[in-house]
């Protein structure tokens, strides 16, 4: 609940969705590392180890102050991305200090290049 959608549809095929978390007073780097490990656990639970995942910050990190201060700025990146059948699932830390999910239906990516491909 309290969690903000974009969807995105093209020739009225949906092929993406993107789940915003709510920010509950992630004012802290603990904080928002235990709500993204958090969801990274219910996916591999479900689907397995993510085939991709990536956790760093562009420099030397030691405070949670200034371990936050590099997602807000964009120097750290920090995601975990699930292959499943048609498609992928990603976990991600953003610089609004949120936790995103998005999955991607390559399923209705196909269908979709293929009604361009025929528009031609």
């Amino acid at each position: 609940s309290n969690c903000a959608f974009v969807l995105r549809e093209d020739y009225g095929i949906l092929n993406f969705c993107r789940v915003i978390l709510p920010n509950t007073n992630n004012n802290s780097w603990a904080k928002l590392e235990s709500d993204y490990n958090n969801v990274v656990y219910s996916y591999t639970k479900k689907y397995g180890v993510p085939k991709i995942s990536k956790s760093e910050f562009e420099e030397t990190q030691y405070s949670d102050y200034s371990k936050l201060h590099s997602v807000m700025t964009g120097n750290c990146r920090y995601y975990s991305i699930f292959f499943i059948e048609g498609g992928t699932i990603t976990v991600s830390i953003e610089s609004n200090k949120t936790v995103w999910i998005t999955y991607e239906d390559y399923i209705a990516i196909d269908k979709i290049e293929k009604i361009q491909q025929d528009e031609l």
